[in-house]
């Protein structure tokens, strides 16, 4: 899901991912250039970009404006499995196998390798520190701390509450208040023991105006 919630990125067996509209449930664009079965995607924090992991032992970065690819990632020796991108947007971890890349987004580069003791099958990073958290196909866990990687600004995105902006801090969890002129700019979590430093998205979202029952409404397109 990207950011503003406007839009969903898809990855498929059939070598491509597509970018749907949310509001409308249509297609917006097929991204193509895989060689190999897509098997995860992840979104970065402020939306412009997209990430692919496939069968094909690569990974691709995407640009969502135009759909096209910017950077091609190399390395794995097997199938990628799983991906994900950094709160600050600066790095991308990905799995293959029994082993864990990290990549610099900038430059396309790998950063470093971590051996897992078992074949991971997905991904996912802590919020606020260079953490990985590892699903296997045994059914275990593994964490791993990334020692040496480090985090830039937080990207975070301002919610519309009362009619005011509203933002959460990644690292202490803080809520508190944004003047809408400080969108696209850098701020520091208010919070004294925190200090964070964040990155404040151009865009905002607003929480639905009303709740609806709980329940399952499926939407099927070919």
């Amino acid at each position: 899901m990207s950011p503003d919630g406007t839009w969903i990125v898809s990855a498929s067996r059939d070598h491509t991912l597509k970018i749907w509209d949310v509001a409308t449930g249509t297609e917006r664009t097929t991204l193509t250039g895989h060689t190999g079965a897509v098997w995860a995607c992840a979104v970065n924090p402020d939306g412009t970009w997209v990430v692919s992991a496939s069968g094909g032992r690569t990974l691709k970065i995407w640009d969502v404006a135009t759909g096209t690819e910017r950077t091609i990632l190399t390395g794995h020796t097997g199938a990628v499995s799983a991906c994900a991108v950094s709160p600050d947007g600066t790095w991308i971890v990905s799995a293959s196998g029994s082993t864990l890349k990290i990549w610099d987004v900038a430059t396309g580069t790998e950063r470093t390798t971590v051996s897992l003791p078992g074949r991971a099958t997905a991904v996912a990073l802590h919020p606020s520190t260079p953490m990985v958290i590892c699903g296997d196909d045994d059914g275990g866990m593994t964490f791993a701390h990334l020692v040496g990687i480090s985090l830039g600004p937080f990207v975070v995105t301002a919610i519309v509450r009362s009619q005011e902006l509203t933002l959460r801090c990644p690292a202490c969890r803080e809520v508190f208040q944004v003047e809408r002129e400080r969108l696209g700019t850098e701020a520091t979590c208010p919070l004294p023991a925190c200090g964070a430093r964040l990155r404040i998205n151009l865009f905002v979202t607003q929480p639905p105006t009303t709740r609806r029952p709980l329940g399952l409404r499926w939407l099927r397109r070919r």
